[in-house]
């Protein structure tokens, strides 16, 4: 492995250790933050390998949101809260949020309140998952 290589794991490595996550479930409040992101930039690419790969995403999305809580609005990119897509995953999945679910004022520093949503599992988790995923495909076509 090059030097330039090794120094690019060893910056990686110190910033996850400057702030991090109190727990668990505040490492996957940020994982899902991360995971609706990555999810708006494949519904903007919209090729035929992204929707795999929409699939991909609303899968771990939904399975991290039944164990710990559905990621509140505020904190999911606005393209997928127009087109419809956040909506249409948390329902095909069954997951609700607490009305005590509110916008922070800066999300710059602020962490998501894991505890503010509750996650409701649907009766059949897989057909959920895969409603879920396929309503995100027909989603990112019609937002194209």
């Amino acid at each position: 492995m090059s030097d330039a290589v090794s120094d690019w794991w060893a910056q990686a490595v110190a910033v996850a250790g400057q702030d991090p996550p109190a727990d668990l479930a505040a490492a996957v409040a940020e994982e899902l933050i991360a995971l609706w992101s990555d999810l708006a930039q494949a519904v903007l690419r919209s090729g035929e390998a992204e929707l795999t790969e929409c699939q991909g995403l609303v899968v771990r999305i939904v399975m991290l949101s039944r164990l710990t809580a559905a990621t509140p609005p505020a904190w999911v990119p606005d393209l997928l809260i127009r087109t419809g897509i956040y909506a249409g995953v948390v329902t095909c999945a069954g997951l609700t949020l607490a009305p005590s679910a509110q916008p922070v004022a800066d999300s710059s520093s602020a962490q998501p309140a894991a505890e503010s949503a509750s996650a409701q599992p649907a009766a059949d988790s897989s057909s959920a998952v895969r409603a879920a995923a396929l309503s995100v495909m027909s989603l990112s076509n019609q937002a194209r």
